[in-house]
């Protein structure tokens, strides 16, 4: 028996039935809060997030997410974290919705090289705080994140290469947590 051949129409319909705005407006929340949370922290200092395109980041993400839970007929189910974070890290690498700013008339110059990869550090919080990894600094040295911004920003990311990236580091993460949990439980049991 073959299988029955999908149209953009009934794909449309689907995600139609899946995705609310709320959705849309509280992915665009999430996005907003890791950058305000960077922010804070002195990540941006010559930044915004434009909402606007975050709105459309929002909206492609979805977009990905009901394609793939229909092709994989599991229209029912979430996606990991991992997938998640691949699939809106893809999104923010693609359309980009941080943008340097320059309110005081700075040469260009006087921005940092990091003041270049605003994109790229969001995905990587985005990564870090979907997949739960707490213990970035063990999985990362300063060379480490140098070369990962530096493979966001420079080279082509797919979605598949993401993925892997992802589920191995949370995989190693936990597994780091676990070893970290048996040591502290053992030091005081002689």
């Amino acid at each position: 028996m073959s299988k029955k051949k999908t149209t953009h129409a009934d794909f449309s319909e689907v995600f139609a039935t899946q995705v609310t705005d709320k959705q849309i407006s509280d992915k665009v929340e999430f996005l907003d809060r890791l950058f305000r949370m960077m922010q804070r922290d002195g990540r941006f200092p010559h930044h915004r997030l434009c909402l606007r395109t975050a709105a459309h980041l929002a909206h492609s993400y979805f977009h990905d997410v009901i394609r793939y839970r229909w092709y994989n007929n599991m229209l029912d189910e979430r996606i990991n974290s991992p997938k998640q974070a691949a699939f809106l890290i893809k999104w923010i690498l693609k359309l980009r919705p941080v943008v340097l700013i320059d309110n005081s008339r700075k040469t260009v110059k006087a921005f940092s090289t990091h003041d270049y990869f605003g994109n790229e550090l969001l995905s990587l919080r985005v990564a870090t705080t979907l997949t739960k990894i707490k213990n970035i600094d063990v999985h990362f040295d300063d060379e480490s994140v140098s070369r990962i911004l530096y493979t966001m920003r420079y080279r082509n990311l797919r979605e598949a290469g993401l993925l892997l990236w992802l589920e191995t580091l949370a995989h190693s993460s936990r597994i780091y947590a676990g070893m970290k949990a048996e040591k502290d439980g053992s030091t005081g049991t002689h």
